[in-house]
């Protein structure tokens, strides 16, 4: 790290580890921290747990660049037809999949998305159309690019609710708040606000209404994100 930025000192060094459990170490060994989990064909929850143990491991202090799954692990197993029964139960993600697993890492602090990877859905493009796969993960990238001015305005902090990956920002005088469910079991509960509000609109997914000034309630689905912005009271 010292020798990188002796040579480079105008550009971050980012390193990504998937030794999740010993993160804290590493801290001093890079500007910019990131893992890569990479949980398909099990649950996708991954992606909101280990980026909450990246965000964890500077204390919030440091940039987290996540690299969530865009690949079929058969790749490195058996990447031919012939082996595809060694493959067991390995396939590339859904676009619902990858798209979950984005909005997770940002809703539990990620400030930066960098998917693996290209190459990788080329090399499958025997078992799944590259064009097709490469498109859906481009879809992914695009809806999240519409709101880089809101994911990269000012943090709000709001109450941490089991079962929910929960992010807030203050952007344009509004208060925006992501809500993701990173598992399969549908949640219920009432959601704190962290401003006084007048009124609410859902701008992704669904499942959220506004019940007063100081509350909504949240009915996530499997895997569900939804966005809501809402108008502080003055």
């Amino acid at each position: 790290y010292r020798a990188l930025k002796e040579l480079d000192p105008e550009h971050p060094v980012w390193s990504v580890l998937y030794q999740v459990t010993e993160l804290r170490g590493y801290v001093d060994t890079s500007d910019v921290l990131g893992t890569d989990p990479y949980p398909v064909p099990g649950p996708l929850g991954m992606a909101a747990e280990w980026t909450r143990m990246t965000c964890d491991a500077s204390f919030n202090t440091q940039p987290v660049w996540q690299v969530p799954q865009a690949f079929d692990w058969s790749l490195f197993r058996a990447n031919t037809p012939s082996n595809i029964v060694a493959c067991g139960n390995n396939r590339v993600p859904t676009y619902n999949e990858m798209r979950a697993m984005a909005w997770q890492c940002l809703a539990e602090g990620a400030n930066g998305l960098l998917f693996y990877s290209y190459t990788a859905l080329e090399k499958m493009d025997w078992r799944d159309s590259f064009a097709v796969k490469w498109n859906e993960l481009c879809s992914v990238a695009t809806e999240i690019k519409k709101y880089f001015p809101v994911l990269l305005s000012e943090p709000l902090q709001i109450a941490p609710i089991k079962g929910l990956s929960m992010r807030a920002w203050k952007h344009n005088g509004d208060v925006w708040i992501l809500v993701c469910n990173p598992s399969k079991t549908l949640v219920k509960t009432k959601i704190v606000l962290p401003v006084v509000s007048s009124s609410m609109d859902i701008k992704l997914g669904s499942g959220i209404q506004f019940l007063d000034s100081g509350n909504v309630e949240a009915v996530i689905g499997s895997y569900g994100v939804s966005m809501i912005v809402l108008k502080e009271k003055r």
